[in-house]
């Protein structure tokens, strides 16, 4: 008997399995963010938004509140015509998120070179920056405002800062008067932060660099903001051999997630179901990995898991194995576990390839002339942003834990 279950991400959203299999979670917080995560569906799914437009705003606001991340991806349409107490959530969020660093591929091509073949670490942005065009366009930031920033920037000699403000000044310059673009100018001069050097290009870097140059025809997508559950009929017979006794296989890939091309857009990982070790791939760390690796996350969370048991048997194996991942207290630990559910959701593939699938001629139009901030990246079209913020409202989050003893 093969079993399959839903990516744990997607069952989270389902409150009785919450109850049934991780009763250490608070069942009435976590009741709220679900509902949240619908509301924002709902407001996408419509064709007439304006009658879930109040719900959408409040729907983000709460989550702003406790996860200000999701400021990079709220679509800018919504920016524009956002009410003034929806912007302040929305400015206390940025603010609070305006200096994380993340890899800047991350939110471009996701092309970061190989430890063993390249020299230094890869270019870190604080994206927040990027987005200062659409927040001084739309009255978030004024003129003034900005220059305040990079004074403070410079006191503190925040390098990171100043270079993703330099970045965005270009596409800032049509929002602003002369004389004040002169002035962001003169202050922050031209700021370098460190770069990785590529001392080869690998067989498997140059089949990659073919493959996003290649000409497809446009695919369809097929429910990219979720449930991937729709998508499992798309793979079972992609399985050309069924696990073994005590195994289970972690089917996950871009077919899954909605932007397959082929066979090749599946990753199929052999887990031992006693001790939850995922085999057969030391590639990933050098090692086989275990529950409780924040940077493995995705593998357990984001995948449909597949075993000959029973359903419900798998279920509970499941959430046993997991379990170190939703007992993290630590904030910083669980920040850490959910920016990799949000790499493995919102950027790679979907941002770096599914979108340019899907819209290969008209993608990031407004954007494409601003290379300083990236701006051929799906990471600027409001399509992406919409589906973006839907699969970060539903599944880039870990379930409240219980305060009870």
């Amino acid at each position: 008997m093969l079993s399959f279950i839903s990516p744990f991400v997607e069952s989270m959203t389902w409150i009785d399995d919450i109850s049934e299999y991780y009763p250490f979670c608070d069942a009435i917080k976590h009741s709220k963010r679900v509902a949240n995560a619908e509301r924002i569906r709902l407001y996408f799914e419509s064709e007439h938004r304006s009658y879930y437009r109040e719900g959408f705003y409040r729907a983000c606001a709460s989550i702003l509140a406790v996860q200000p991340r999701l400021t990079l991806y709220l679509p800018f349409e919504e920016l524009r015509a956002a009410p003034l107490s929806f912007r302040e959530v929305y400015m206390d969020a940025w603010n609070n998120c305006r200096h994380y660093l993340d890899a800047r591929e991350c939110f471009n091509l996701g092309d970061i070179y190989e430890p063993e073949c390249s020299v230094g670490e890869p270019e870190l942005v604080m994206k927040a920056y990027h987005l200062l065009p659409w927040l001084i366009r739309y009255s978030y930031i004024s003129g003034t405002k900005l220059m305040v920033i990079v004074d403070e920037c410079l006191d503190s000699n925040d390098t990171y800062a100043l270079r993703a403000i330099e970045d965005a000044l270009p596409a800032c310059k049509r929002y602003l008067n002369d004389a004040c673009y002169s002035r962001l100018k003169q202050m922050i001069g031209d700021i370098e932060v460190p770069k990785p050097r590529l001392l080869e290009v690998t067989p498997k870097r140059k089949a990659w660099l073919e493959e996003i140059k290649r000409k497809h025809e446009p695919i369809e997508l097929q429910c990219p903001a979720g449930p991937f559950s729709n998508n499992i009929g798309l793979i079972t017979h992609m399985i050309i051999n069924n696990p073994k006794e005590n195994e289970a296989l972690l089917i996950g890939g871009s077919t899954l997630k909605g932007y397959g091309t082929g066979a090749s857009d599946i990753d199929i990982y052999h887990l031992d179901l006693a001790t939850g070790i995922i085999l057969e791939r030391e590639d990933i760390v050098g090692r086989a990995a275990e529950p409780g690796d924040t940077g493995l996350a995705h593998l357990y969370m984001d995948t449909v898991w597949c075993a000959c048991i029973g359903t419900k048997e798998l279920q509970v194996r499941r959430a046993r194995i997991i379990e170190p991942y939703l007992k993290a207290s630590y904030h910083e630990l669980r920040r850490k576990i959910e920016a990799r559910l949000e790499q493995d959701l919102l950027q790679f593939r979907l941002m770096h390839k599914g979108m340019a699938l899907a819209y290969p001629n008209d993608l990031s139009l407004e954007t494409r002339a601003y290379k300083s901030i990236d701006g051929s990246s799906a990471f600027y079209d409001d399509r992406y942003r919409e589906i973006a913020t839907s699969l970060f409202a539903s599944y880039v989050w870990l379930p409240p834990l219980s305060e009870k003893k």
